[in-house]
């Protein structure tokens, strides 16, 4: 597969702990758990640590045990997936696209078939939704319209919520099916290279080299085979542009 792309817009979201008590419940830092400390009776709507614990409901089946067993924190982090979701203005370039980085994630990846109508930068709700229903901490967003033609959102979640979101623009791609040689089984770990002064003088190819290798990485391994290596993923970032 081979891409330019183009740096479009970024966002990175900051967890400020600002936010308004009667939507969200959420408990002044300085009352602790205490609303004498602070002098004021509890907001409408907040929960305390008892009613939190009181709705904890114990898995019925061993089936929605082990589920939850596989979200609870553990020492070691896993493998983190991806999810490539289409947009509901998708056209066919956008769909190879999201199909050969799918290739390229398996077995570490979930791919929706179906159009959804969302915009990542204005809500994130749809993709925290969709992250927390595939257990997927990165993912990626196409779609497609006058305005910003053949556009894909790389991002990463943190605990289910948007932590830093990427925009691109695709002005050459020739997809995987047209190249004709031997294909790489899927589950290869990738060497990634990135190449390019942009990656460490533009802030914006900076935060784009990291979201890169967040997405790219694939599984953490302790030795790797001396033979030769099976598949590269080659970054260059050129006049604003990434070659990919």
């Amino acid at each position: 597969m081979k891409m330019i792309l183009t740096l479009m817009d970024c966002i990175k979201l900051k967890f400020l702990g600002t936010v308004n008590l009667q939507a969200t419940g959420t408990i002044p830092s300085k009352c602790s758990g205490n609303p004498a400390r602070c002098g004021t009776a509890w907001p409408a709507g907040v929960l305390t640590a008892t009613d939190t614990l009181e709705r904890v409901v114990k898995p019925k089946t061993k089936r929605v045990k082990r589920f939850l067993e596989k979200r609870e924190p553990k020492l070691s982090e896993n493998i983190k997936n991806a999810m490539l979701i289409k947009g509901g203005s998708a056209n066919s370039t956008v769909t190879q696209v999201l199909r050969d980085v799918y290739a390229l994630k398996k077995p570490y990846g979930v791919l929706y078939k179906k159009k959804n109508i969302t915009r990542p930068f204005e809500d994130q709700t749809s993709s925290e939704f969709f992250s927390k229903k595939s257990d997927c901490s990165l993912f990626m967003f196409g779609f497609h319209n006058k305005k910003r033609p053949n556009n894909p959102v790389i991002g990463r979640m943190y605990d289910y919520c948007v932590l830093n979101m990427i925009e691109l623009g695709i002005e050459k791609f020739v997809s995987l099916k047209d190249i004709k040689n031997s294909k790489c089984p899927k589950g290869t770990k990738p060497m990634l290279v990135l190449a390019g002064d942009d990656f460490t003088v533009m802030e914006d190819c900076r935060r784009l080299q990291r979201v890169l290798a967040g997405f790219f990485r694939g599984p953490t391994v302790s030795n790797i085979r001396l033979a030769g290596v099976e598949s590269v993923l080659h970054f260059t970032a050129l006049n604003g542009e990434i070659y990919f």
